[in-house]
């Protein structure tokens, strides 16, 4: 409970103000978060420490706040018609801006030089931002409630009361102030440009948004479903989605140029009064006034889905804005906090090393504290785990096709295409065995005693060797290129996988036991835990399983895809793993042959895929990223991105925490996950957020 408990908890930090906070804002570096609130103060916080940096006081409720593009300055509005222009590394005052209403709007031009105003005297102004000097006023008949600058400041929009009360929208030269149109739709509450400017959306009490062409104020499109009042709108970062917040509880997701609804989000019980979108265009937060927030994934996905509940705050929410890097959130809401939470459904791989080539793949030691990785560029490299720091490099005179620590971490053993494979000396990097074939070697494994070690050559010969005197113990004679080689737990079996052929033989004499017949060509094979059965992964989209005494086919587990490329026992040996060519990603029931979960959210091939030590977990290897999963959920937990090229392995750390990947980028690297940890790393991550959040 306690690990679902961390894992829905987005909660990362508490920002109290004495009074609401009506309006929020991320500084441009996702380092500072400034709030407005009805105590008569703007606030400056460090986003990363929660610690107040400065507080400007104002005579009256502040209602608006806004960073320059820069983040260097900051501008405050409140309901007495004043709004401060201040530093922000200072806090120091360089500008007051007089209005002769409450203030409703401020903003900044992306120049970073001037700032819009808007204000219930019914006036819009432009000022240069470090002097205070009017620039521009832009009249209209009634209270503005909202003003917005085009992307290229050309044109100012305003949405303000005529004089029969009803809001309209209004389009002004921002240059000379001059009136260009007014749109003739009524009861008005959202003004939104598109980022190249040419666009304006209008949401109307009447449940309608409608698409307007700048130049000339033209009606485009009306877009309606028959929801409730439009109370906020947000174009996408690249201009082709429209999200727009409702009375009813729904986001509404639409297609601007043809005026189709892409998605419909109702998730919430009241009102939605604000929404924002990440800066890559995938996700849109909301908040509303049944006191939360939720993040919907819009973008990468064919069907839009909800990819967190933020839930925390104790009264409406009123405001809300991604951090730049898409990583967090800030609501603001009447309780008198602004709160930020953990964002993310995507988390970063860090770099442990890299190569001069493509890197074949990496593997833990038995401890996790290093990482040995196969490269293409002739060479395998130890690194610590840790640190990243190269310990040893070992050197082949071609690629290196694979490499792997013994059990007790002493030696470490390589697979080339120079025609041998080699055993060394973790510690030193001295080498201690050469084991010669006669064509390239692709894979090379120990035994779980570290007694024998198993190399498999192009040629289609596979052999055993003992680890401590190098010599030969057995030879296999396949006929096809060796692919994959699997050691039984206790030692005494060895599987080789060639061509459309899988030979069982015993260890450590190679003794030609069994020989299975696999359809469309054997990639994988893995003993299950027990050693008594085989799995298979098939180049005709089936995974299958053997006994392994008898070599009788116990079950077919049919994907339906072109080629599964993996096959995984859970640590108990009840759950087989297999990953495939296609999105499809699937546990099984061993003893039934049931499908017990179909992963849902890939979006390519999976070429490889793992089980934590405990069970819980699963990761699989994407095109260029990871996927994690809980094992008991369909859906994946975080998306694991840095590898800008296929990946070539997957595994975890023996103590469940980390997790290992190597690409054909050239590069190696981790991910720490706080939450696959057990009790006591539970308990510490808990006890870390509570402090943190109050």
């Amino acid at each position: 409970m306690l690990r679902q408990a961390l894992i829905s908890a987005r909660l990362r930090d508490v920002l109290a103000a004495r009074g609401p906070v009506l309006a929020v804002a991320y500084g441009p570096d996702g380092k500072r978060v400034l709030t407005a609130s009805a105590d008569g103060r703007a606030r400056l916080y460090d986003a990363r420490t929660g610690a107040l940096v400065h507080t400007i006081r104002h005579r009256g409720p502040v209602v608006a706040v806004a960073f320059n593009p820069d983040g260097t300055l900051a501008a405050s509005g409140d309901r007495r018609g004043i709004v401060h222009v201040w530093e922000t590394s200072t806090g120091r005052e360089l500008a007051t801006l007089t209005h002769r209403g409450p203030v409703t709007e401020v903003s900044f031009t992306r120049d970073g030089s001037r700032v819009l105003t808007a204000s219930r005297d019914g006036t819009a102004a432009l000022w240069q931002a470090r002097t205070g000097r009017r620039l521009r006023t832009f009249r209209n008949p009634g209270a503005v409630s909202v003003a917005r600058l085009s992307p290229d400041g050309r044109v100012v929009a305003t949405a303000a009361a005529d004089r029969l009360g009803k809001v309209r929208a209004r389009l002004f030269d921002a240059r000379s102030g001059r009136l260009l149109h007014v749109l003739e739709e009524r009861g008005l509450a959202a003004v939104a440009f598109s980022p190249d400017g040419r666009l304006l959306a209008t949401g109307s009490h009447d449940g309608a948004t409608r698409i307007h062409r700048v130049r000339d104020g033209k009606l485009l499109r009306v877009l309606d479903d028959g929801g409730k009042a439009v109370l906020d709108a947000a174009f996408s970062p690249n201009g082709r989605l429209l999200a727009t917040a409702q009375a009813d509880g729904g986001v509404r997701i639409w297609n601007p140029a043809d005026g189709s609804r892409v998605f419909l989000f109702p998730g919430h019980g009241g009102p939605v009064v604000a929404v924002a979108w990440s800066s890559d265009g995938n996700f849109v937060v909301d908040a509303s006034l049944d006191h939360t927030s939720r993040i919907w994934q819009v973008g990468g996905v064919e069907q839009g889905s909800s990819a967190a509940s933020l839930t925390g705050h104790d009264q409406a929410e009123t405001s809300v804005a991604f951090s730049p890097d898409g990583r967090f959130v800030v609501t603001g809401s009447d309780d008198g906090t602004a709160r930020i939470w953990d964002a993310r459904t995507e988390q970063k791989l860090e770099l442990v090393g890299r190569h001069r080539g493509p890197v074949t793949g990496a593997s833990f030691d038995a401890k996790g504290a290093r990482v040995v990785s196969a490269g293409a560029d002739r060479t395998a490299r130890i690194w610590n785990a840790r640190g990243g720091a190269l310990l040893q490099t070992l050197h082949h005179r071609a690629a290196v096709n694979a490499a792997s620590f013994s059990t007790d971490g002493q030696l470490v053993v390589t697979a080339s295409g120079d025609r041998t494979a080699m055993v060394w000396r973790a510690a030193t990097g001295a080498p201690l065995h050469v084991l010669r074939q006669d064509a390239a070697v692709r894979v090379a494994l120990f035994d779980a005693a570290g007694r024998v070690a198993a190399t498999g050559a192009a040629d289609g010969t596979a052999a055993l060797w003992s680890v401590q005197t190098g010599r030969k113990l057995g030879t296999l004679h396949l006929g096809r290129p060796v692919v994959d080689v699997a050691f039984s737990r206790d030692g005494k079996r060895v599987a080789v996988a060639a061509g459309t052929e899988v030979t069982i033989a015993s260890s450590p004499d190679g003794r030609h036991l069994r020989r299975l017949r696999v359809p469309g060509s054997a990639v994988r094979v893995a003993f299950s835990p027990d050693g008594k059965t085989l799995a298979t992964a098939g180049g005709d989209g089936t995974a299958r399983l053997w006994d392994v005494e008898s070599g009788k086919q116990l079950r077919r587990f049919p994907t339906g895809t072109r080629g599964v490329t993996d096959v995984v026992f859970s640590p108990d040996g009840r759950t087989l793993l297999t990953t495939t060519l296609d999105r499809d990603i699937r546990t099984w029931d061993v003893a039934t042959g049931a499908v017990v979960r179909a992963f849902i959210g890939t979006f390519g091939t999976s070429l490889a895929g793992a089980f934590s030590p405990d069970g819980r977990w699963v990761v699989t290897a994407g095109p260029i990223a990871a996927v994690l999963w809980p094992a008991d959920s369909p859906f994946p937990l975080f998306c694991l991105r840095g590898h800008t090229d296929h990946l070539a392995s997957v595994s975890f750390a023996p103590d469940g925490r980390r997790i290992l990947t190597a690409s054909k980028d050239g590069t190696v690297r981790i991910y720490d996950c706080e939450v696959c940890g057990g009790l006591d790393a539970l308990e510490r991550l808990a006890r870390v957020r509570l402090s943190r959040s109050g």
